[in-house]
């Protein structure tokens, strides 16, 4: 038999690593699948058999990236949540302070027992008071907002990982450096 040449063993070695990569693929949807149908109980002992081919470091790597991404990505949605309702918070604002302004100019200039002449003469005031008191309102606009953006950043920033996972699939090892995690943020607070 002749002997193989070197573009045949590279052939060789990629099909037999390919087949090792697809059985691993093979005990990991595997895993998944009993996983979803067993108590967390029995989750961490598969994990630890599963995974014991793969490197520890490894593995710490990329529940780290997990995390920080899912970490980015909550950040990402709070701070555009915040800053629509920070928006609207200054379009309320801003309509406050319009409806101030009417209502302050009606009633100033209302009265049965004024004359419409007296009235007539008083509106410019009563618009100029109204203005005055309005444009205090108006000054308030960005605090509002600032203080909508605030409270709307920080809601659900004190809810757990696992709830901000968005039914992400995650392996069992992730989902146990998510719990002891937030043990360990839990014991700080």
């Amino acid at each position: 038999m002749a002997e193989k040449t070197a573009p045949e063993e590279t052939v060789a070695s990629l099909r037999a690593r390919v087949k090792h990569l697809e059985a691993a693929l093979d005990r990991e949807r595997e895993v998944n699948r009993s996983t979803r149908t067993h108590d967390s109980g029995n989750r961490t002992t598969r994990s630890r058999d599963f995974h014991s081919d793969i490197g520890e470091g490894s593995r710490r790597v990329a529940d780290s990236a997990t995390s920080v991404n899912r970490r980015a990505r909550d950040g990402a949605s709070r701070l555009v949540r915040g800053s629509k309702l920070a928006a609207f918070e200054g379009l309320r604002a801003f309509s406050d302070s319009i409806t101030s302004f009417a209502d302050s100019v009606i009633s100033r200039n209302e009265g049965s027992d004024r004359n419409v002449r007296d009235l007539l003469t008083d509106l410019p005031g009563d618009i100029a008071a109204g203005f005055a008191d309005a444009f205090d309102d108006f000054i308030d606009i960005p605090s509002r907002s600032a203080d909508r953006f605030g409270r709307s950043y920080r809601e659900g920033s004190d809810t757990s990982a696992s709830k901000h996972s968005n039914g992400d699939e995650e392996s069992p090892a992730t989902h146990s450096v998510h719990e002891s995690v937030e043990v360990e943020t839990g014991a700080k607070s």
